[in-house]
């Protein structure tokens, strides 16, 4: 055993002590270890550009699933709407199957994100208002809808669908902005690979003088590989190379599925685009996309039929020639440029002809790598609305001139009735009398409310401001409700606030009687209504809170519209126009101040309103 381990070491010495074996192995193991430094440095390089490039095709589909599921949006509301308007019923199986569309598309978008970080937030977001979109388009609805159910809806929509696309368009954003981070370019890669690849031929070549046989295969296959890498940035077609097990072979692998990847997402996004450009003709809203020097840079198919013109005769145009306001006054480009974004702006629109129609347009972001600061105009034909509108307000004003005048005359002539002008009446003939004489006075101010309304639409609320101390309002407004409170039994706790100001001090009882006597009917009896009055930041807030049964949440940002009731199931709760809150909101913005509610179910509610300390004059 000693014999042949000491054969073994003499072996080795011997070798080693050789010139002929050690350069031997010199002209072996430097070619050998510089062979695979090269190749592990090519496959990290490879593997790096394969990552981001999965990177990339991942956002890169992240950003196509959300423009899809944006413009599915978009057309599930708007064929809601053609469905609407051709009176059709919009749940059919049609309307469901677009429905059904969009949710698999919200089911890509959420398989795409991360499980955490913005990406998920915004994609949670964009699919509860979807969801909140698709339920109020496929909630059953009594046939006809009233024209405020019309309009809290098509308000409400508006918002969802508006909430919809710019949530999309964040996320696309915020995926384009990940793609333009700074990393490692093709180019750098291609020159990486350049580098490697040359250093291994140069040192390939000083020992392929030595080593013909062993360095000539290695080194037509890396020539191979290098043209290869330029074909890939190129985007040409590679050359074959022998499919082999070792290390080459392998990068060569790595790059053709590389080029391949990178071939498949160039024609993703060149499909995703043309198929956007299809979407964007088949919308029935005319769109326009507008450059920051407010000249038409695209418009749609229905763009064309809106202003009865051909696309060449639009595109380049001004887009402020085509619209002027409602009181006929010419728009500016910073009306598009400034606005505020996804809000409805109420103008008509101008045909080249010359003919007008009302119009309704929303205004979104639109920034592309060709475009940046765009906008992109959203335009909807509102006609048939428009008159809809002229009529109900004539019919509106009408009737309310017209009752008002009779209803006065009955009122006058009950109250001589009652306190006996034309006779002495009986017991029970002076208490039909008071009856009577309670209904026409509902009736006068039912028609006051209407009138009212009418000046809030035409935003006519006549606002006489005077000096005044806010304590005589309070007194004033308690003295018009004290009958009610007392036959309820209920307390008003009120302030005494020694506050000067300048209101308009009739508009101001008519907002606290309105509060107050919403809080007592709401109250149960015996209970206390609190009457407040504060002053902070040169503002008096005056608050009404009462402990009824509270305003469910749902309902707090809509109770200042007009027409907007929450229901009751006590019959005795039921009644009214729906038309208070909406005048009190009128008279408060009139006053340059802020309404408001908190309410929580089953503790009672604070109706405020907030107004200026100094003179209105200066307002």
């Amino acid at each position: 055993m000693h014999r042949t381990k000491a054969a073994g070491s003499n072996f080795i010495s011997d070798l080693l002590s050789s010139p002929l074996s050690r350069k031997g192995l010199f002209y072996f193991a430097v070619p050998m270890v510089t062979s695979i430094i090269i190749v592990a440095g090519l496959k990290v390089t490879i593997g790096l550009a394969q990552a981001q490039t999965e990177k990339e095709n991942k956002s890169k589909q992240i950003v196509w699933t959300a423009n899809m599921l944006g413009t599915a949006g978009v057309m599930v509301v708007g064929n809601y709407y053609l469905e609407r308007v051709l009176k059709r019923d919009p749940s059919g199986t049609k309307f469901r199957e677009e429905v059904a569309k969009t949710r698999q598309r919200m089911a890509e978008l959420q398989s795409l994100v991360p499980n955490s970080g913005p990406q998920r937030e915004l994609v949670n977001e964009i699919s509860r208002q979807l969801e909140e979109g698709l339920d109020l388009m496929l909630a059953p609805t009594k046939q006809p809808i009233s024209l405020p159910d019309m309009v809290i809806r098509k308000r409400k929509m508006g918002a969802l669908t508006t909430a919809l696309l710019n949530n999309t368009t964040k996320l696309c954003n915020f995926e384009e902005r990940q793609q333009r981070k700074p990393a490692i370019s093709s180019d750098a890669f291609r020159m990486l690979i350049d580098v490697f690849l040359l250093a291994g031929f140069v040192i390939n070549v000083v020992f392929a003088v030595l080593m013909a046989s062993l360095g000539r295969d290695v080194s037509a296959r890396l020539k191979v590989l290098m043209e290869n890498s330029r074909r890939v940035v190129a985007q040409e077609e590679l050359q074959p190379l022998a499919k082999t097990d070792d290390e080459i072979g392998q990068l060569d692998q790595v790059l053709r599925e590389s080029a391949q990847m990178l071939s498949m997402a160039r024609a993703q996004e060149k499909a995703i685009v043309e198929h956007l450009r299809s979407v964007f003709e088949a919308m029935p809203l005319a769109l326009l996309v507008v450059g920051s020097d407010g000249m038409i840079v695209s418009i749609n198919q229905a763009a064309e039929n809106h202003f009865d013109a051909t696309a060449d005769k639009l595109i380049s145009k001004s887009a402020v020639k085509l619209f002027k306001q409602r009181n006929g006054e010419a728009l500016h480009l910073s009306d598009f440029l400034n606005a505020d974004l996804n809000q409805t702006m109420k103008v008509f629109g101008r045909k080249l002809s010359g003919d007008t129609f009302p119009a309704e347009v929303i205004v979104t972001e639109y920034n592309t790598r060709e475009l940046s600061s765009g906008r992109l105009l959203i335009c909807a034909d509102v006609s048939r609305e428009y008159e809809i509108e002229k009529l109900k307000q004539s019919f509106i004003a009408m009737v309310s001139h017209e009752l008002r005048s009779p209803l006065m005359s009955v009122n006058v002539c009950l109250e001589m009735l009652e306190r006996g002008f034309l006779g002495e009446l009986t017991s029970e003939g002076s208490k039909t009398v008071s009856t009577a004489g309670r209904s026409v006075q509902r009736l006068i101010s039912l028609v006051n409310e209407i009138l009212d309304a009418e000046r809030l639409e035409s935003g006519s609320i006549s606002i006489l401001p005077e000096n005044l101390n806010l304590k005589d309002v309070f007194s004033l407004s308690i003295s018009s409700i004290s009958a009610i409170a007392d036959n309820k039994g209920i307390k008003i706790d009120a302030d005494e606030p020694d506050i000067e100001l300048e209101a308009d001090s009739d508009r101001l009882v008519q907002v606290l009687v309105n509060f107050l006597s919403n809080a007592i009917k709401f109250s149960p009896e015996g209970a206390t209504v609190q009457l407040k009055a504060k002053c902070a930041g040169g503002q008096v807030e005056v608050s009404v809170i009462d402990q009824g049964r509270g305003i469910p949440a749902e309902h707090l940002e809509l109770i200042f519209e007009r027409f907007h009731q929450v229901e009751h199931d006590d019959a005795k709760l039921k009644g009214g126009t729906g038309l208070g809150l909406a005048i009190a909101r009128a008279i408060v913005d009139g006053h340059h101040g802020k309404i408001g509610v908190e309410s929580k179910i089953g503790e009672g509610s604070r109706f405020w309103f907030t107004l200026p300390l100094k003179s209105l004059l200066d307002q």
